[in-house]
């Protein structure tokens, strides 16, 4: 099984916090810069094992994807390749 497996009803995903903290540890000011202006710089803070289980649920199921954008409380955040290319690196 793959880390991502997607059902007609559900969505799985297998997020390893302990891995996620060191990818933060190791992001560039830069890359810190961009997840905080994309209005999620709540994750770069995180210290701890402790993932919020209704927001690692919510946020996959708030993607428009034919929009490219995540709707949250009527709010919509576009989500372009280029946010993602200076997240990623």
């Amino acid at each position: 099984m793959s880390s991502f497996e997607e059902t007609k009803d559900e969505l799985h995903t297998m997020c390893n916090p302990k891995k996620f903290i060191e990818i933060v540890k190791d992001l560039t000011t830069k890359q810190r810069e961009c997840i905080d202006d994309m209005g999620f710089g709540v994750l770069l803070n995180i210290n701890g094992l402790v993932f919020h289980l209704p927001l690692c649920e919510l946020l996959p199921k708030s993607i428009a994807s034919e929009t490219k954008e995540i709707v949250l409380l009527g709010k919509s955040i576009p989500i372009r390749k280029s946010d993602l290319e200076k997240v990623m690196g």
